[in-house]
């Protein structure tokens, strides 16, 4: 059910209206469950091929 969770928080702060506070949303919330999920998508880490 944790999991469930997680997935329907990171659903809901990929507003494109909330993209700045979508972001820090996002490291707080991978923040606290990184000891339960395996990998957090992190937005300032892309492919190593790709400039930003």
């Amino acid at each position: 059910m944790a999991q469930r969770r997680v997935v329907k928080d990171l659903t809901i702060l990929r507003t494109p209206s909330n993209n700045t506070t979508s972001t820090n949303e996002i490291r707080r919330t991978c923040g606290i469950d990184a000891s339960r999920t395996t990998k957090c998508p992190q937005p300032t880490q892309g492919h190593t091929d790709e400039r930003l």
